[in-house]
C-alpha cells in the first residue's frame, strides 16, 4: 500500500514548481531547489563538518556559482 506524501514534502514540491526555495520559500535564482542564502548556508555548514576550506582563485577546483560572503569566508 502506497503511503501518502507528507505535508512538508508536498509543500516543498509546490515551492519548487513555483520557482521558490524548498526550505524557506524565497525566490530562487541560480540553484535548482534552494535560494542563494540557503545554499550558501549549506555550503558553509558542510565545509565546517568536513574541515575543508572555501574555494580560492588560483587553487584547485571550479569556482562556485555564487561566491561565499567575505565575512563567512574569513571565518573558515
Amino acid at each position: 500500500m502506497k503511503k501518502k506524501p507528507s505535508r512538508q514534502y508536498r509543500w516543498q514540491q509546490k515551492q519548487i514548481a513555483l520557482n521558490r526555495c524548498a526550505r524557506c520559500g524565497a525566490e530562487r535564482t541560480h540553484y535548482a531547489i534552494l535560494c542563494d542564502a540557503c545554499h550558501i548556508a549549506d555550503r558553509i555548514r558542510q565545509q565546517e563538518r568536513s574541515g575543508s576550506r572555501p574555494w580560492q582563485k588560483g587553487k584547485r577546483g571550479r569556482p562556485p556559482i555564487v561566491p561565499l560572503p567575505e565575512k563567512k569566508a574569513a571565518l573558515l
